[in-house]
């Protein structure tokens, strides 16, 4: 008798794998299927490194995926005792042509993230300059004036 399946994944890249691994931990019967072997790399979000933000400037709404995806990192760390997700810091810096929407980053810091972590003006011009990055605008609307009178 052929075997069947409750869900068929097509593709097992970043979502894919996902996909197939949730519906697996809630008791369905999946079958992923790929063009190439995994683990491999000719996925556009295939390869050793990914970012994830917190607050990201295409708005919060994206903020608790991004939260829930950090605990079922945590959960493949605990469930194959190895080290899978390193949280480190990041400095964004972005001029005023390069799209970048400060205000919806400050509004998703607000709603979702610890606000007292968002740096702006005097704080990122200085970490840009000990990084060797070049700033070339800072709005002065986003300055902090507390650590420039300290700089």
């Amino acid at each position: 008798m052929a075997k069947t399946y409750d869900v068929i994944v097509l593709g097992l890249g970043a979502m894919g794998a996902s996909a197939a691994y949730q519906l697996a931990l809630r008791g369905a019967s999946v079958l992923g299927l790929d063009q190439f072997t995994p683990p491999h790399e000719q996925g556009s979000t295939h390869g050793d490194t990914r970012i994830t933000r917190l607050a990201c400037g295409e708005g919060p709404q994206y903020t608790p995926f991004v939260q829930r995806s950090h605990q079922i990192w945590r959960g493949l760390e605990e469930e194959t005792g190895r080290p899978l997700l390193r949280q480190n810091g990041v400095v964004v810096i972005a001029g005023t042509g390069a799209g970048y929407r400060p205000a919806r980053l400050l509004r998703t810091r607000r709603e979702h993230a610890d606000p007292n972590r968002a740096l702006f003006g005097g704080v990122a011009d200085t970490a840009a300059r000990r990084s060797g990055a070049a700033v070339k605008h800072v709005p002065s609307r986003h300055r902090d004036t507390r650590t420039e009178a300290a700089s």
